[in-house]
């Protein structure tokens, strides 16, 4: 059986250890000891930037933000979906990570990282996000909100604590490794809504977007078949 080669260590903010580890070819990020992401597994990496980048893919000077670098498959799908005019920034809140995928003897994403559409950040991504998200609040905040749009907002956080419930890997692994469930939910809506098979009118953006979400075979997607 071939060892697992430890490459590097570092700590985040919060305290937490992430370590980088090769094996067999493959490139490991354990998080206090248990495996976060992989060069193995990334269709879900993949998905996640096909969902926002392909709907973009024709748009003409497109802005996409990546919140955290990981091992760089997001990132590299971004690229490989959007103009050669886009702009994809990255923010990364732990330094080794943008490190160890800028290393030149790792098979990671230093290739992407020089891509000159690409702004790498080490910020946590709510300061980034924060002076991305206030021109388009001053932009907007004038148009009318209904008691129609409130609905729909509310069914769609729903549709995330279900997600994040069920699906997300990364809340799956707080609750595995006994955190603080305060902690690791802390992200979920104070408020949500759920409907039964809730119908909107054909063409508006409700219905639009519904359409964007509806379940794919990401798996499939990824392999062609």
């Amino acid at each position: 059986m071939k060892p697992f080669r430890r490459l590097g260590e570092a700590t985040a903010p919060d305290g937490t250890i992430l370590a980088l580890f090769e094996h067999d070819g493959a490139y490991v990020i354990r998080v206090n000891g248990i495996e976060l992401m992989s060069t193995r597994r990334h269709n879900s990496e993949d998905a996640l930037a096909e969902l926002v980048c392909a709907p973009l893919a024709d748009k003409r000077n497109a802005r996409v933000l990546v919140g955290g670098l990981g091992l760089g498959f997001t990132l590299k799908t971004a690229l490989r979906l959007l103009a050669p005019d886009a702009t994809v920034m990255v923010a990364e809140i732990v330094q080794a990570v943008i490190d160890w995928n800028r290393n030149v003897d790792y098979p990671l994403a230093h290739e992407a990282l020089a891509d000159a559409r690409v702004e790498m950040r080490h910020d946590d991504v709510a300061r980034v996000l924060r002076h991305t998200y206030e021109p388009i609040v001053e932009r907007r905040r004038d148009e009318a909100f209904t008691q129609a749009h409130r609905d729909f907002q509310l069914v769609r956080r729903g549709r995330y604590v279900e997600f994040n419930l069920v699906h997300d890997r990364g809340t799956i692994f707080g609750l595995q490794t006994q955190a603080r469930i305060e902690s690791v939910l802390m992200s979920l809506p104070p408020l949500a809504m759920w409907q039964y098979a809730p119908r909107y009118a054909p063409d508006s953006f409700e219905a639009q977007l519904v359409q964007m979400l509806e379940p794919r075979d990401w798996a499939a997607d990824a392999t062609g078949e």
